[in-house]
């Protein structure tokens, strides 16, 4: 029978379970263990007289690559920090009770991990947390020589991608639920900082596995147009230090900048870049008030640029100005009254 075993070349990240079954904790897996071990099981009768089989079960899954090498085949499987968050949470509702589990780094000395090698790095504590069990002992070893592997059990035979499909299925359901949480329970400026470090935690796991979180990240691009966003910007002025919003205005084919600090009266010039590109670019000048400043709506805050748009080019590039590219025009309403004509 075949099994799966540690390559020499990688180095890995494995979680430990003395007495765990292996039927079950299969079951937690999103994408087949790059190599899994299991010794021979032990069974015994509980306080309920029900016969149990626990088993000493280890897990590996190899570090990703550097970004620049995975980029280049992103589908092959999730990143390292999405296999081991949705492995300890499926685990918190499915596993069995357990008296602790080990996690453990297992470097290779000729390849260690470079840096950024998994960016978002890995949730210890979403990872911590996942195995909520009563009287836990959760620890973290580090391994740099094959001592470790000698004492390894015996190699398991590898998990289908079929069968982890059932995880992966049940995992999707509980990242829906908690973004769909999270996008319903923000609902001023102080909610949104407080809980947007945990939603953009959440859609980067759903990212790596459903493109449904495109819907989700319209959800997140609507907040920047209600009325608390300028708050937000107010408690974390690093989300936009410009306080300018490029957005796509489709009913009258031109981009426009949505100023969120109106009340210093900003006026600026636009000086194109690369305005015949597949992706026009330019800059702002910030300028008084006169022949040259942009046309300026002052009761929706917007700035109207002379770079034109439509549903194929819905992409402007300006230097230190964030773009939102979801943007819907009913978001704001349709009544623009600009106080100079469109050309």
């Amino acid at each position: 029978m075949q099994t799966c075993n540690l390559c020499s070349d990688y180095s890995y990240i494995g979680i430990e379970f003395r007495d765990a079954s292996w039927e079950v904790v299969s079951r937690c897996c999103i994408f087949p263990p790059d190599a899994a071990f299991g010794g021979e099981p032990e069974g015994w009768e509980n306080a309920f007289g029900e016969f149990v089989r626990k088993e000493r079960l280890i897990l590996f899954w190899r570090m990703d690559e550097p970004e620049v090498e995975y980029a280049s085949a992103p589908a092959q499987r999730p990143r390292l920090h999405t296999l081991l968050a949705s492995f300890s949470q499926l685990c918190n509702r499915y596993a069995e009770r357990t008296d602790g589990a080990i996690i453990h780094v297992l470097r290779r000395k000729q390849r260690s991990p470079r840096r950024g090698s998994d960016w978002p790095s890995i949730n210890y504590q979403l990872l911590h947390s996942g195995f909520n069990f009563a009287d836990f002992a959760f620890q973290l070893e580090e391994h740099l020589d094959d001592g470790f592997e000698a004492s390894l059990p015996p190699a398991l035979p590898p998990l289908s991608k079929e069968f982890c499909q059932l995880a992966k299925r049940e995992w999707m359901k509980q990242v829906a639920e908690r973004v769909k949480y999270l996008l319903e329970t923000i609902k001023d400026a102080r909610s949104y900082e407080m809980l947007k470090p945990m939603l953009d935690e959440w859609l980067r796991y759903a990212g790596q596995l459903d493109s449904r979180c495109l819907n989700w990240n319209v959800d997140v691009e609507r907040f920047q147009f209600l009325p608390w966003y300028a708050e937000v910007l107010r408690r974390m002025p690093r989300l936009n230090p410009r306080g300018l919003c490029v957005i796509p205005l489709l009913s009258i084919r031109r981009f426009a900048l949505l100023d969120y600090r109106p009340e210093e009266g900003r006026r600026f010039c636009y000086e194109a870049l690369d305005l015949y590109g597949r992706i026009p670019s330019g800059k702002l000048h910030r300028v008084d008030t006169g022949d040259n400043a942009l046309p300026y709506d002052a009761v929706k805050h917007l700035h109207l640029l002379p770079v034109y748009c439509d549903k194929k080019s819905r992409n402007l590039v300006i230097a230190g100005v964030k773009m939102c590219v979801f943007y819907e025009e009913d978001w704001m309403g349709k009544d623009y009254q600009w106080d100079k004509p469109i050309e």
